[in-house]
């Protein structure tokens, strides 16, 4: 009997040992043929759809020229300022976050809402918001909305000349007065790069600062003096 029930048991330690090892073949199986997959078959329209979600055309607006006055004095200059954007497709629980967020923006959870529904890839949901407001919203921390870098026009004298001066557009097109007729040479040609993420959604120029040529605008100075005119 003692024999018998040593030969059993042993049988069952040798089963359940091919069984074991069986399953691990079967395992290791699938994941080689999952890693060939990826490699032979999906590998590129994986890193398509990574370069995708890491990496895009970013452009880069150049300063505008100040205006300045027949003494040199300061009419019109550009500040830097910041814009909020949000790429909708990437928001996640947008119904939960549209309160924070019209919070932080000072706007109406329902304006937030709309354009959280956009179908667009891109969408501005503040631009040049005051240095508070950015800062709460770097807080949020949400992947989905990001700050981008712009200048805002700012005319140190007020509403005075401004028929002479005109305004600028929040693209920063000239629309009136000598800020349109001189906005080729105040404003400039645009740049662009190509811009990647790193792990901390810290932006990161592809081909380096060399191959990015942003001239800022010219100035322009005008016959005017404030003090007389």
């Amino acid at each position: 009997m003692t024999k018998k029930s040593d030969r059993d048991s042993s049988d069952r330690v040798r089963f359940r040992l091919r069984l074991t090892g069986s399953l691990l073949l079967v395992l290791l199986s699938a994941v080689a043929a999952r890693a060939v997959q990826l490699q032979a078959f999906d590998g590129e329209q994986l890193a398509r759809r990574g370069e995708k979600q890491h990496r895009h055309q970013t452009v880069f607006v150049p300063k505008r020229g100040s205006i300045l006055s027949r003494n040199g004095d300061p009419l019109a200059v550009s500040v830097d300022v910041q814009s909020v954007y949000v790429r909708p497709k990437r928001l996640q629980s947008p119904e939960k976050v549209a309160s924070k967020v019209a919070r932080a923006l000072g706007m109406t959870t329902r304006e937030v809402r709309r354009k959280f529904a956009s179908k667009k890839p891109f969408v501005w949901l503040k631009r040049q918001v005051n240095p508070r407001e950015a800062k709460r919203v770097r807080a949020l921390g949400l992947d989905a909305i990001g700050l981008s870098d712009e200048t805002k026009r700012f005319y140190p004298h007020g509403h005075h000349a401004g028929q002479v001066l005109g305004l600028v557009g929040q693209d920063a097109y000239g629309l009136e007065g000598v800020e349109q007729n001189y906005d080729r040479y105040i404003r400039r040609e645009r740049g662009s790069s190509v811009v990647d993420r790193d792990g901390k959604r810290r932006r990161m120029l592809v081909k380096g600062l060399n191959d990015l040529k942003v001239s800022p605008g010219a100035e322009v100075q005008l016959t005017l003096n404030m003090k007389l005119q």
